[in-house]
């Protein structure tokens, strides 16, 4: 997936190089080699962590039974939905607009304003959620919604990917992890907001 900027809309790339397009039937293929209209798509992010595509002619992609891919719907359905997992990417280093993400003192407190970074292991559960894990243990939101790396009960994560490829971060119960210049670190964010975007 990369990011265009110029059209605020994204696209795909297959292993072959090739573009996803919309053709003018409404299906999708793996054919284009240079960007247009038809090669960019608007991400809807659903509350479940899962994804949906919206094509350049209004339609929602969805898979079809033989697994072909076409921008038909005017609703959302299940066959609408997609997860998407990071692949070859067993390990994060998050940066916000304050610093890194990284351990307060000898504690195993997060903070999201420091000068060096903290490199943290992605572990993949279902449905295309995350488990995060620092040096110490799994990433925990605490009743206060700080986050601890000390946790040997993992808060599940959702990673959402966003403009300028970055990540929004939110637990299943949909609280973004947000930053603030003093170092504070916790998922109380309601919405997106630049405090929620993480450069990875």
């Amino acid at each position: 997936m990369e990011f265009d900027a110029e059209m605020e809309k994204w696209m795909i790339r297959s292993s072959v190089n090739k573009l996803w397009t919309l053709d003018g039937t409404g299906r999708i293929q793996a054919s284009a080699v240079k960007k247009s209209a038809d090669t960019c798509f608007t991400l809807h992010w659903q509350q479940n962590g899962q994804v949906v595509f919206e094509a350049s002619n209004g339609k929602f992609i969805g898979a079809k039974g033989n697994g072909h891919l076409s921008a038909l719907s005017t609703s959302v359905r299940e066959t609408e939905m997609f997860i998407l997992c990071l692949l070859n990417r067993p390990q994060l280093v998050l940066r916000g607009e304050h610093g890194f993400v990284g351990y307060k003192g000898n504690s195993n407190k997060l903070e999201c304003n420091k000068q060096h970074w903290n490199v943290i292991q992605l572990v993949q559960i279902k449905n295309g959620s995350y488990h995060l894990k620092g040096a110490n243990g799994f990433w925990q939101v605490t009743t206060d919604g700080t986050v601890v790396a000390d946790g040997s009960y993992p808060t599940e994560f959702i990673l959402e990917i966003h403009e300028g490829c970055k990540l929004a971060i939110k637990t299943k119960d949909g609280r973004y992890l947000r930053g603030e210049q003093s170092g504070f670190f916790a998922a109380d964010g309601q919405k997106i907001v630049k405090g929620c975007l993480w450069e990875f």
